[in-house]
């Protein structure tokens, strides 16, 4: 059986932690693919395909196969937005190894991601279709990463030095399928508290949860076993003066039936204790309640792009009259390949 390969425009998307440029605020990546069809939307996006200042945009349909793409954001090209999303759906389908006649296979990728400041809010989700017909197979991929970073100065009264409390909630998670993998990755940094969580699941095994942190005077994780998220509470004295840089990241993908969703989000919140106050250099971060509400536009795109999912079965049993070809990507898959080297 040929299965999906994940399309090497998206590996850079669904890679490492990349640090954020200098004065920027936040950063969003959407990026999905249909064999050989890719295209990625991004803001302030560090590296990957949509890589730049401001609104960013790599890749289309694949010339000769039947696909559409419904895409929601924004175009801001100053790069300065304290608050940004990106959200992409892709539909396509094809005779089974390009061959006329052959089972007509549909699938759908998606991806979505939000960054919020003002909120101390991140959310993405990704997810691939995958179909199967006498053996032949076509899959998707969806991967989005999210980030934010801001510079504050506290104010702490009195003489003595004070303890905050930071607190960083993950809600989602991941989805297996037989074929397929998820993952998520999140990270934050205040000052000089760090802590980084991955998850990742393969086929339908139990995911693979490696976890860290380093730097707070005090700290705990309180993992969400049932929805794949976790709570992190940390702990970390601060003086009058004193100036703390904080970022935040988030980032999934899913492929070949497989799914992630945390799009319910990653939130920062601080607890201070009388007498301790803050300025952002941002000028926004966290003077709005945070919200699991995705923007209005993009939540019907994440709404489609599951119905999708759940139909994309159903739907290569059922061939088309469209014409046009979709090529079956033999070329090795190097996301499987760093999979069997995690389990190994």
């Amino acid at each position: 059986m040929t299965t999906h390969s994940l399309p090497a425009a998206l590996l850079a998307l669904a890679a490492a932690i990349a640090p954020m440029s200098a004065g920027t605020f936040t950063t969003v990546s959407a990026g999905i693919g249909l064999v050989n069809s890719t295209v990625t939307y991004g803001y302030n996006a560090p590296s990957g395909p949509a890589a730049g200042t401001g609104f960013q945009t790599f890749g289309s349909c694949y010339p000769g196969t039947v696909c559409s793409i419904n895409y929601s954001g924004t175009g801001d090209t100053s790069g300065t937005l304290p608050s940004e999303y990106q959200g992409v759906t892709m539909n396509g389908a094809g005779y089974a190894n390009g061959l006329v006649g052959a089972p007509y296979e549909t699938v759908t990728a998606s991806a979505y991601a939000v960054s919020n400041l003002a909120q101390g809010l991140l959310g993405v989700s990704g997810s691939g279709g995958f179909a199967t017909f006498d053996g032949l197979a076509a899959g998707g991929t969806g991967a989005a990463n999210a980030g934010g970073s801001d510079s504050l100065l506290f104010s702490v009264s009195g003489l003595l030095p004070k303890t905050i409390t930071v607190t960083y909630t993950v809600s989602g998670a991941l989805s297996g399928s037989t074929s397929g993998t998820g993952e998520v990755d999140s990270a934050m940094t205040f000052g000089s508290g760090t802590l980084s969580r991955n998850s990742l699941q393969v086929n339908l095994n139990p995911a693979n949860i490696t976890e860290s942190a380093a730097g707070w005077a005090s700290y705990s994780f309180f993992p969400d076993v049932a929805g794949g998220g976790y709570t992190f509470t940390g702990q970390l004295i601060v003086t009058d003066g004193e100036s703390v840089n904080v970022s935040e990241y988030l980032s999934c993908y899913g492929y070949n039936g497989s799914g992630c969703d945390y799009h319910n989000t990653a939130i920062l919140s601080l607890g201070l204790p009388t007498g301790v106050g803050f300025t952002s250099a941002s000028g926004v971060f966290l003077t709005q309640q945070a919200s699991d509400t995705p923007e209005p536009a993009t939540f019907g795109l994440i709404g489609a792009a599951l119905s999708g999912l759940a139909l994309v079965a159903k739907l290569a049993l059922n061939p088309g009259r469209h014409g046009g070809d979709m090529q079956r990507s033999g070329r090795d898959n190097p996301l499987r390949d760093r999979d069997a080297r995690r389990r190994g």
